[in-house]
């Protein structure tokens, strides 16, 4: 014999787990949308260490970073799956960034080394 209850509250719990997807979709969709947004984006995705391989030999503070890891992986799944296109355009965007940083940084370095005094 089958609980009645236990179905409804299963039912309702299946429903709201689709309204809460489908919010997620549209919010990813709306940020990606906009240069700002592909922006915050990428900055979330490089502070949850996303892009770069786990450092440290602590066991409890790897534990802590791959728990971090792991929610910037979650975002970045939605952001794959809900936006592809963008997802692409965002990762050149930022790559221009970091490569026009870097440079700025090597010239600065150059800036140092040349001054005549």
């Amino acid at each position: 014999m089958t609980n009645a209850a236990s179905e409804k509250s299963i039912r309702a719990r299946e429903k709201q787990r689709l309204k809460d997807d489908q919010t997620n979709a549209t919010v990813i969709s709306t940020l990606m949308r906009t240069v700002d947004g592909r922006r915050w984006i990428w900055l979330q995705l490089e502070r949850m260490a996303v892009f770069r391989a786990d450092e440290g030999l602590d066991p409890m503070r790897m534990a802590f970073d791959k728990g971090i890891r792991n929610e910037g992986l979650r975002l970045l799944a939605s952001v794959t799956r809900h936006c592809p296109d963008e997802y692409i355009r965002m990762t050149q965007e930022n790559t221009s960034v970091q490569l026009s940083a870097h440079f700025e940084e090597q010239d600065d370095d150059r800036d140092d080394t040349h001054t005549v005094n």
